[in-house]
């Protein structure tokens, strides 16, 4: 048991706020932070995800809100669900006010290594308009397995 700030958590417990939980089970349900979650519990595709953060807490990774430090990298986990891992970062067009991660891990995607689109944007980088997948390196689980010896 560990105390902080008055309450009491289990040594396996998070110490997270609820915007930290909620900014989980977006990344549990492949919601960019910019979006609602829609479930009530998390979906069965993301179960990969999930054996990803059991490897992480047994790691040497020190939990930062929702994300964790391994060495220098802020790491964040998202959920694939099956989908191109070029797809699932397209998608993550999250404002460039929020601070990104260093890597992003997308569990149970594939890198294919194709376009998430055949047509272009049709402009360049803007500070209005954010890249999909901002400025992170995405990788998939196995991957991150071997970079972070986990």
């Amino acid at each position: 048991m560990v105390e902080s700030a008055g309450r009491v958590y289990s040594e396996h417990e998070p110490d997270m706020d609820g915007d930290d939980l909620y900014d989980c089970r977006r990344d549990a349900e492949g919601v960019p932070y910019n979006r609602a979650a829609r479930r009530k519990t998390p979906p069965a595709d993301a179960a990969i995800a999930s054996f990803l953060h059991h490897l992480l807490i047994g790691a040497p990774a020190a939990r930062e809100g929702a994300w964790y430090r391994i060495g220098v990298n802020r790491v964040r986990v998202v959920n694939g669900a099956g989908r191109d891992m070029n797809s699932v970062r397209d998608q993550y067009r999250e404002p460039t006010a929020l601070s990104a991660a260093d890597v992003v891990v997308c569990a149970g995607a594939a890198d294919l290594g194709v376009p998430a689109s055949i047509i272009g944007p049709g402009g360049g980088a803007s500070i209005v308009h954010p890249s999909g997948g901002g400025g992170a390196r995405w990788i998939t689980v196995d991957q991150a397995r071997r970079e972070f010896g986990i």
